[in-house]
């Protein structure tokens, strides 16, 4: 089974290849994108057991996994959420603006590969985190949830 790690280790690759162009650096940012988001979610499914990532409002899943990840009040998911909210939005600029050649340069295909690699590190820390720890945050993200009905 593949994992968000494994889009982060070609991201990595696709963007060291030197002379490799546009293109290849383009999709190492979005591999890059949505191996963190994926570690994202395996995350709050495998370590918090929150299974319901999407919201019927927002629609998103990808808004509502950054949420989540606001929402427990650890400011070590905190932070990977900000980071995740950025990475997104390179990803988005790297698919979409490709009439913006600065959307997808050899140095912010290496940069959305650092991003994901500092995201999954995070993640992994509040892994980490002793049961009381992964309970609080997941009592937070109920809470959170249910004042603003999501």
């Amino acid at each position: 089974m593949i994992r968000g790690g494994d889009y982060i280790h070609l991201a990595s690759k696709w963007s060291l290849l030197n002379r490799a162009g546009e293109p290849t650096w383009r999709s190492a940012i979005s591999r890059a994108y949505y191996g963190a988001f994926h570690c994202a979610q395996e995350f709050l499914v495998e370590d918090l057991g929150i299974t319901e990532l999407k919201s019927g409002k927002t629609g998103s899943k990808h808004f509502m996994v950054q949420q989540l990840l606001k929402y427990t009040d650890q400011p070590v998911a905190i932070e990977a959420a900000h980071r995740l909210e950025a990475l997104r939005e390179h990803r988005n600029s790297a698919d979409y603006d490709l009439d913006d050649g600065s959307a997808g340069t050899q140095t912010l295909s290496k940069h959305a590969h650092w991003e994901a690699v500092k995201i999954s590190d995070l993640l992994r820390q509040c892994a980490g985190l002793d049961d009381r720890a992964k309970d609080e945050m997941r009592t937070n993200i109920e809470k959170s949830r249910k004042i603003r009905g999501i």
